[in-house]
């Protein structure tokens, strides 16, 4: 009789955990579309992508990326723009994972990347996602953010180098 309860919550709590999965995914996700959003107005360009198209696939296997580096993306990749970055964070410092977020992507590394110039030139409702992994090890955390973008350049007489 006493197994009953046990199990019932065990249930429970990994219903929670799911549930908690779910709104984190949200609030997450609206971050990194906001940034993205935002990037776009802060550097506009006469041709070029107008809106982006979160895509859930492409965010779970940023999220792969994220964990294991090489896990999806294997040398050149031939269908994303990828931007990654690993940004370290002091345990003490007490950051929220959505401050660690935020910071990694607007560090001047992640923002400085060869690739990330590329976006500004993607078509209107290109596919992309973004998701991170966050580690810690001896006084620091680390949030590791991948981002992926979809090829797509709406234009076809221009191309990734026009």
């Amino acid at each position: 009789m006493l197994f009953a309860p046990a199990v019932l919550s065990v249930l429970l709590i990994t219903a929670s955990a799911q549930e908690q999965e779910c709104h984190l995914a949200k609030w997450l996700r609206a971050l990194y579309i906001k940034f993205f959003s935002e990037y776009k107005e802060r550097h506009p360009v006469p041709i070029g992508h107008q809106y982006l198209k979160w895509n859930k696939t492409m965010s779970d296997q940023a999220f792969q990326e994220a964990e294991v580096r090489g896990s999806v993306v294997k040398g050149h990749d031939e269908t994303y723009i990828v931007l990654q970055h690993k940004k370290a964070f002091w345990k003490k410092d007490r950051l929220s994972v959505k401050e660690k977020v935020r910071k990694t992507l607007e560090s001047h590394e992640f923002i400085q990347q060869a690739e990330y110039a590329r976006i500004q030139r993607l078509g209107d409702n290109a596919n992309f996602g973004c998701n991170g992994h966050g580690e810690e090890k001896d006084d620091k955390e680390y949030m590791n953010i991948v981002c992926f973008f979809e090829k797509f350049w709406g234009f076809p007489e221009l191309g990734p180098g026009q």
